[in-house]
């Protein structure tokens, strides 16, 4: 566990190379402060099912107009987007061996998201790290707030999973364990966090993230 503060964004239940690293840390930042970037994982997120990978995404309002601060991204609520990304989750891991476990709670989020993208994105944080059995990193609301914390600050870069590139080897190391589909499509690296936690349970999550803490 490192006692410093971790700058990094927050995504929509974030690949699992991002989740490594926000393990890694007691602080969190996610700078919410900042103008919100578009294209990004922050309202998307990636899973496989049957028919290879599959990109879930969260509707802005003001769509690619949107030029606010992070913290100001309202979702729009006149697309059932909730319902279809329930649906899709259902799809691609129904059979997955934590799915059954883990369903209720993960159904609940989704049939009562808040208004902010950033309020969304962390409820479905807590949800990943609570059913590894792991503790939240206390999170800083304010990036100015920083300037005024004794701890070191950490992480501060632009270089973190894409759509474009989130299966890159130098965002690896990468959990092997068997994927739903995987025997037709082929493993799939580095998805969402999501997709570790239902196909491999709690207890391979954590022993994974215990031995590549510090990679």
């Amino acid at each position: 566990m490192i006692e410093g503060i971790g700058v990094m964004p927050l995504h929509y239940m974030p690949s699992i190379s991002l989740f490594r690293s926000m393990f890694r840390y007691r602080s969190l930042d996610f700078q919410l402060d900042r103008p919100f970037e578009k294209m990004s994982f922050r309202n998307r997120c990636i899973i496989a099912d049957a028919q290879g990978m599959h990109t879930l995404s969260v509707p802005i309002r003001g769509g690619r107009g949107f030029r606010g601060a992070y913290r100001d991204a309202l979702i729009d609520d006149r697309q059932p987007w909730n319902i279809h990304h329930w649906r899709a989750i259902c799809t691609a891991y129904g059979r997955a061996p934590w799915f059954e476990y883990l369903s209720p709670g993960l159904q609940s989020i989704y049939f009562s998201p808040p208004e902010r993208l950033a309020d969304w994105n962390l409820q479905c944080l807590q949800f990943l790290f609570r059913h590894s059995g792991l503790s939240m990193p206390d999170i800083i609301q304010e990036s100015k707030h920083i300037l005024s914390l004794e701890a070191p600050v950490h992480d501060q870069n632009e270089a973190w999973p894409a759509p474009q590139d989130f299966q890159d080897p130098r965002f690896g190391p990468f959990p092997a364990y068997v994927q739903v589909f995987q025997e037709k499509i082929t493993f799939s690296p580095n998805l969402s966090m999501l997709d570790f936690v239902l196909c491999a349970g709690p207890r391979m999550v954590r022993q994974w993230l215990a031995e590549h803490e510090h990679d």
